[in-house]
């Protein structure tokens, strides 16, 4: 039901190189999850295998789409589901996570929307790339977190989270065994269900785009 457009603000990077054309764009890297049927608690999703020193990083940002599937489901509400960022050498036993709850572009909303119209493009565009939905986190933020778990002997083999930002209660940083952002071997993006309410397994499309620093 939802066309794609581009998020607000962004602009495609012109590639330099004697092999293109001078007015040459790179293309967007995004990622489209159709997701069903997601128990409680139940994580997918998606990896790339690496070999990367973050420390020289200062930051993550990603624009989030997620889109109800209303005649499967009818009853998923804005932030039943999260997406969830994790980094490490490996996604068991020492990683690094990121997770914001997802807020549901409205269909009755864009359905009265004219795309040909600049000002409601404009509109339609907002509410495809809900701002809430906007990731954007400090990796030296994982430092501190690590740092607060260790002076207070909290387990490695247990998973530790805090809230960093007390102006966005509801994004939560975790860590869990020896993660090192210089030796970076694995990086996922996925979904998890925290519908804790209905209890409900969950339908639903998220669109991930412009993973960047």
């Amino acid at each position: 039901p939802v066309n794609y457009v581009r998020p607000p603000g962004l602009r495609p990077e012109q590639l330099n190189s004697a092999n293109f054309a001078a007015n040459a764009f790179q293309n967007e890297r995004s990622l489209s999850l159709l997701v069903e049927d997601l128990g409680v608690d139940t994580m997918k999703g998606v990896f790339k295998t690496l070999d990367l020193d973050m420390r020289f990083f200062d930051s993550l940002e990603m624009f989030i789409h997620a889109e109800r599937i209303p005649e499967l489901d009818f009853d998923v509400e804005d932030e039943d589901v999260s997406v969830f960022i994790r980094l490490g050498s490996d996604f068991e036993n020492n990683f690094y996570e990121y997770e914001i709850p997802l807020t549901f572009t409205d269909l009755e909303v864009m359905s009265g929307l004219d795309v040909s119209r600049p000002d409601e493009l404009e509109e339609y565009a907002e509410e495809v790339w809900r701002q809430e939905n906007y990731m954007r986190f400090l990796l030296k933020d994982f430092i501190t977190l690590k740092k607060n778990r260790n002076e207070q002997d909290f387990p490695l083999n247990q998973i530790y989270e805090e809230v960093v930002d007390e102006s966005q209660p509801d994004r939560v940083y975790r860590t869990k065994g020896n993660p090192n952002l210089g030796l970076v071997k694995a990086m996922m993006v996925g979904v998890v269900n925290r519908d804790y309410e209905k209890k409900s397994n969950h339908r639903f499309e998220v669109w991930l785009n412009e993973l960047r620093d």
